[in-house]
């Protein structure tokens, strides 16, 4: 195994209570006086720094179609930028991108994450790496034209149970997310998002016995917040999550559980 596998497993404990203490919010996108909006480059300067960074607080576990295939509006998208002659805001093409976790009971409570490497592949271009003595998972890619990389991860909740719930969600459990500017460099480690997932029964893809988990989520209130059901990730379980749950549930991107649950090769 190497170094920064057994650092990324020694230290997780330490960067989880940092995401613990970071909290939540809508993105984590650097503030920006660009007021001609934000382009992709067409002629890219060699050797940038990254200037920004723009990512969702959650990642949504989510199902496959009828063909197999991962729901595109479970998909993570993260957005690096890099600051033009202008000093505005322009997609950084080529960086890479990497979400990196250890996947302890105590860090990530009732969750079960599987990953159809090869369809996922052909779908975002993400490379996966898996370490099963440490449980250690890495997924990366690289920034297209728009500055975007994206990932697609399918998973649900081992929990079923009501209010208080019999897993730690009070808390949000992130994982890292490291980006590289594209000529190397010292990869810079963010607080990265949380997992939810519209499959809160755990069985099959997304259908009314997991909309019924995420009402009865809703109505125990904040002081018994499950994370599971949190998809806009804004730290409350509402109105807003039903809405997404339910563009996921129609949407036929989540029709099914995939036919092995395999792990990234």
């Amino acid at each position: 195994m190497s170094t920064s596998r057994w650092t990324l497993s020694v230290c997780a404990g330490a960067v989880l209570l940092l995401g613990i203490l970071a909290g939540c919010s809508r993105t984590n996108k650097t503030p920006t006086d660009n007021s001609n909006g934000i382009s992709a480059p067409v002629d890219q300067p060699q050797n940038l720094d990254v200037a920004a960074i723009d990512y969702k607080p959650v990642l949504l576990l989510g199902g496959v179609n009828g063909d197999g295939i991962l729901d595109p509006k479970c998909e993570y998208t993260v957005t690096v930028y890099y600051r033009d002659a202008q000093n505005n805001l322009v997609g950084l093409q080529g960086a890479t991108v990497e979400l990196k976790w250890v996947n302890y009971p105590w860090a990530y409570p009732c969750r079960q994450f599987c990953l159809p490497a090869d369809d996922a592949k052909a779908q975002t271009g993400q490379i996966s790496d898996f370490d099963p003595i440490e449980d250690y998972w890495e997924i990366s890619n690289i920034t297209d034209a728009q500055g975007k990389a994206r990932f697609r991860v399918s998973g649900y909740s081992t929990s079923t149970a009501g209010c208080p719930g019999e897993c730690d969600e009070t808390t949000h459990r992130r994982i890292h997310l490291v980006v590289t500017a594209p000529g190397g460099g010292e990869p810079v480690w963010h607080v990265g998002p949380f997992f939810a997932t519209p499959r809160l029964s755990g069985v099959d893809g997304v259908t009314s016995a997991d909309q019924s988990i995420l009402l009865g989520d809703m109505y125990c209130g904040p002081a018994s917040y499950h994370e599971r059901s949190d998809l806009d990730g804004n730290g409350i379980v509402n109105g807003a999550d039903l809405s997404i749950f339910l563009g996921i549930q129609f949407g036929q991107g989540s029709l099914a559980a995939p036919t092995a649950c395999e792990l990234p090769q």
